[in-house]
């Protein structure tokens, strides 16, 4: 693989096929019950551009919703408090 993770170009260039991967998540949350801004905080994503079908992920924004995702599915799950989500 000739180009580096580390690469600041490549972590923030829109990648093809993350959109559906991150639209199905969202809608697998919503069902549980977490509201998708709670998932998409700190992305500079919005939930009416996956309604609409125009968002466009970078590698680094759908890690920071993936690490979002998990904190959330943890509490969705136990339903012991409201998701701690906090991308600072």
């Amino acid at each position: 693989m000739s180009a580096r993770l580390s690469n600041s170009s490549y972590i923030d260039s829109p990648c093809q096929g993350l959109q559906s991967w991150a639209a199905q998540l969202v809608d697998l949350a919503k069902h549980r019950g977490v509201h998708p801004d709670k998932l998409l905080k700190g992305t500079k994503l919005f939930y009416q551009d996956f309604a609409a079908g125009t968002a466009s992920l970078s590698v680094e924004q759908f890690y920071r919703f993936l690490n979002s995702s998990i904190k959330c599915n943890h509490y969705a799950a136990t339903r012991t408090s409201d998701c701690p989500v906090n991308n600072s």
